[in-house]
């Protein structure tokens, strides 16, 4: 099954007739693509997405959200609006270059564990992002910190459900006096509404749950950091 490409679509979405016609020339025919519109004010951009959906010789669809669900939500509506199959964000100001799909998917091939694949930079890069909850990779990462002084950072997906996983999962491999490090908890801070409750929040339901680790802010030391209250340290052994 052809992996289905997503351009979620926010306003004013400078670029996106760019991104559109970029898809036209490096996919093949009948390729799936989702343009989600993000319940964009501006009417041309639908009248833009709308018209390419209609016309191209891609498998292309157009959906209008009903309500501005921001680019983290609309993004994750999409994962219902495509159950099956694999799904490639592509930003509605990207210009993908040819072969660039097929590059994604051999580098997901080459590593079973990886959860999300992600162009690094602008020159064809790619990176591959292993599932870190997954019962393999926290077996391999416990191999690895056995008897070593261990920091953990999360810093991957940063929903607080999420993160307090990783938080429970990884625990245990971090000897007393060692650190997990919940990164941006700012969105918190800021109160991002799209990516809230995040890491902070994560962090601090752990701390209720557990005595075996402090908030150690005096690791905050400036003004403002990416990782507000996310500085655990472990002041007890583990049972």
């Amino acid at each position: 099954m052809s992996p289905t490409v997503l351009v979620p679509v926010q306003a004013p979405a400078p670029g996106l007739d760019a991104c559109l016609a970029a898809l036209e020339r490096s996919l093949p025919e009948g390729a799936p693509v989702l343009v989600a519109d993000d319940a964009c004010a501006d009417p041309r951009v639908g009248e833009l997405a709308a018209g390419w959906c209609g016309r191209t010789r891609l498998g292309a669809r157009y959906l209008r959200r009903e309500r501005a669900l921001g680019f983290a939500g609309n993004v994750d509506a999409a994962f219902a609006d495509v159950p099956e199959g694999d799904l490639v964000l592509l930003r509605c100001d990207g210009e993908p270059t040819p072969g660039w799909l097929t590059r994604l998917q051999r580098a997901a091939e080459a590593d079973p564990r990886a959860a999300s694949i992600a162009a690094w930079s602008g020159q064809n890069e790619l990176a591959g992002f292993i599932d870190a909850s997954a019962p393999a990779t926290v077996a391999e990462a416990r191999d690895v910190a056995a008897g070593r002084r261990t920091l953990v950072i999360a810093d991957g997906n940063h929903a607080a459900d999420h993160v307090l996983q990783e938080i429970r999962l990884y625990a245990p491999l971090i000897p007393e006096g060692c650190y997990f490090i919940a990164e941006d908890g700012i969105v918190d801070v800021m109160d991002w509404k799209e990516y809230t409750p995040g890491p902070m929040i994560a962090a601090q339901r752990f701390l209720a749950e557990s005595d075996e680790f402090m908030l150690d802010r005096a690791q905050e030391k400036f003004l403002l950091t990416y990782a507000p209250g996310g500085f655990l340290k472990r002041i007890r052994p583990a049972p």
